[in-house]
C-alpha cells in the first residue's frame, strides 16, 4: 500500500519571514527613538524642527491628538489602532 506526504510550503517560510519582519520593525523603532533622544540632547534647534515635522498642522490640536493617542495606548488599545485614529484626526482637521 502506498502513501503520500504533502508538506505545506507556507508553514516553513512564514514563521522565519514573520520573525524577520517583526525584528526589522522593532529595530527601526528603537533607532528612531534613539535618534530623537540624541537630537533632543545635543541640538535644541533640531528638537523644534523634529517637532514641526513629526507633529504637522496646528500645534495645539496635534499635541492634543498625540496625547490622546498615548492615553489610548496606555489604556490597552493596540498601537496600530491608536496610530490609525491619530492619523485620521490629523487628516480630518489638517
Amino acid at each position: 500500500m502506498g502513501y503520500r506526504i504533502e508538506y505545506d510550503p507556507k508553514e516553513h517560510t512564514s514563521g522565519k519571514a514573520g520573525v524577520f519582519v517583526r525584528r526589522i520593525q522593532i529595530l527601526t523603532a528603537a533607532f528612531f527613538l534613539l535618534f530623537v533622544l540624541l537630537v533632543r540632547q545635543a541640538w535644541p534647534e533640531g528638537t523644534e524642527i523634529l517637532r514641526n515635522t513629526l507633529l504637522p498642522g496646528e500645534p495645539s490640536f496635534t499635541r492634543t491628538a498625540f496625547q490622546t493617542m498615548l492615553g489610548d495606548i496606555q489604556q490597552g488599545t493596540s498601537v496600530q489602532e491608536a496610530l490609525t485614529v491619530f492619523c485620521q484626526q490629523i487628516i480630518d482637521h489638517g
